[in-house]
């Protein structure tokens, strides 16, 4: 083989390989997936929870929640990839408080989202407890076992207190007439902050977390 003959060769050679890689290309495009977010990772029974991805050359996906007993349960499958949200409605109430993970999954891909944690939550409406609705105003409330007082404390906030006496777990009662709680058990007294006036009880009353949804509406969260 000459030289021009040999180049001839090689060059074709080129040619070929050229072809055949731009061939496997187009028929086997690269496939992705990937969470954006998961919104909110505070996750509050009751509520909703907005998955959003990106996905590249993958028609559909699958979205599943894993369970208590750590298997995957399907949600629904068959969704459009392209659409990137999904909002899955979340239970009235969450049977443990073990953080939540979620999973996307298409064409052999998936992607999991976790530790996002959990909460029970009860919220309270000033339209409905007009108690609420002026500053300094107070409100006893029961759910789900948890006894609690709510205080109007400011024009954008509450404070919740647990109506248990911090010196042997008495129910307490709130007297309006003087501000202050009373523990009929054993005298125990205190104060519309929580604040011990008179013992035996030594530590203020306990708190709940609570948060404001908007000027009329809160949660409190168990």
């Amino acid at each position: 083989m000459n030289r021009r003959e040999h180049l001839r060769f090689l060059f074709a050679g080129i040619i070929s390989f050229i072809i055949t890689a731009c061939r496997k290309d187009v028929g086997s495009k690269v496939k992705t997936l990937k969470f954006i977010t998961a919104f909110p990772q505070k996750v509050y029974a009751n509520d909703q929870l907005e998955l959003n991805w990106a996905s590249e050359n993958i028609p559909f996906i699958s979205v599943s929640k894993r369970t208590g007993n750590g298997n995957w349960q399907l949600i629904e499958e068959n969704i459009a990839a392209g659409i990137g949200k999904y909002v899955i409605i979340l239970p009235t109430m969450f049977s443990n408080k073990d953080p939540l993970s979620v999973k996307i999954s298409g064409d052999d891909l998936e992607e999991i989202s976790t530790e996002m944690q959990t909460y029970n939550t009860f919220v309270v409406e000033t339209a409905i407890h007009p108690e609420l609705a002026i500053v300094g105003g107070m409100k006893n409330f029961n759910f789900s076992s948890n006894d609690v007082f709510i205080k109007r404390e400011s024009p954008s906030g509450i404070k919740c207190f647990s109506s248990a006496c911090t010196h042997s777990g008495c129910i307490i009662s709130f007297i309006q007439s003087s501000n202050k709680f009373n523990c009929s058990c054993h005298g125990s007294q205190f104060d519309a902050n929580g604040n011990v006036l008179q013992g035996p009880a030594q530590l203020a009353l306990g708190t709940y977390s609570c948060e404001t949804i908007s000027n009329e509406k809160f949660r409190v969260i168990y």
